[in-house]
């Protein structure tokens, strides 16, 4: 359930034992439901049974031998009440508790439909990443950072205003998808959109009558180039979300191929050295 929710260590943020309970009282219910549904099928024909032994004489309707339009809208009712019970689970597994944003299960979920999309058109991943939001939480406190956090996703989708979808993919970390992109013009729109989130969140922060200042670090990668699959381009667009940060922060920076081959040699390399040390291997 944490990884569906891309938040590591931190305390969930739905309460479990709420969602199992609610998943427990919804099997008991369908038992329920179910015993009733086949008693009142099968006291038919038991019915017709005591009739033979009778020889002739025709017992006493059985109450339960038909559904009486009460207990059809007792039924009903549980039926609705279970399916409307299944799209409250549904929401929230599927929600940032937070921010009323789609998680990163529902990302990854989009991202993957996106890629399994026609290649004639470009999708592109906009990794938003809060700048401050650590020392907002220890100067402030998280309850302080999480309202910074909520009026960051409000702004967030405000600016999209339906154009694209905005998630939550944990902590401080933010991602847009935008599909459909024609390539000539692809690289265009989503630096003019990346630069027009980036200002929005740049506004000063009001909460509790105190003014912060906040600012994000964006990635941008594209596909094909980029990568085709999930785990690419979301290495990509990390990988250019680390140069916005190391420019200064408060920036877009997109994704290329040296930025990629860079990452995945510093990786060798420190790996290779941990093994080294590991063996003995290093001399003067």
């Amino acid at each position: 359930f944490h990884l569906s929710q891309g938040y590591g260590g931190q305390t969930l943020p739905l309460n479990l034992a709420l969602i199992l309970g609610g998943l427990l009282l919804l099997s008991l219910s369908g038992i329920a439901l179910a015993w009733r549904v086949t008693r009142a099928q099968f006291d038919p024909l038991r019915l017709v049974l005591g009739t033979t032994r009778s020889a002739g004489i025709h017992p006493p309707q059985s109450e339960a031998a038909v559904i009486t339009h009460a207990e059809f809208s007792d039924i009903s009712g549980a039926l609705r009440q279970m399916s409307e019970s299944n799209q409250r689970l549904e929401k929230l597994v599927h929600t940032d508790e937070l921010t009323g944003l789609p998680n990163r299960s529902r990302f990854e979920t989009a991202l993957n439909a996106a890629l399994a999309g026609p290649s004639s058109s470009v999708t592109a991943l906009v990794l938003i990443d809060m700048d401050q939001l650590r020392q907002i939480n220890e100067a402030y406190g998280y309850r302080f950072g999480d309202a910074c956090l909520s009026e960051s996703a409000r702004r967030l989708s405000a600016t999209l205003n339906g154009a694209a979808t905005c998630y939550r993919n944990g902590a401080g970390l933010f991602s847009v998808l935008l599909t459909g992109l024609p390539p000539v013009q692809a690289r265009e729109k989503a630096a003019a959109l990346a630069d027009q989130l980036r200002l929005a969140l740049a506004q000063p922060h009001t909460q509790e009558t105190q003014r912060v200042m906040l600012s994000a670090s964006l990635g941008v990668a594209l596909t094909p180039g980029d990568g085709d699959t999930l785990g690419e381009l979301m290495s990509a667009a990390d990988a250019a979300l680390l140069r916005a940060k190391k420019a200064g922060r408060n920036n877009v920076q997109f994704a290329s191929r040296d930025l990629a081959l860079r990452a995945r040699r510093r990786l060798d390399m420190a790996d290779d050295l941990r093994r080294a040390l590991h063996n003995n291997a290093l001399h003067p």
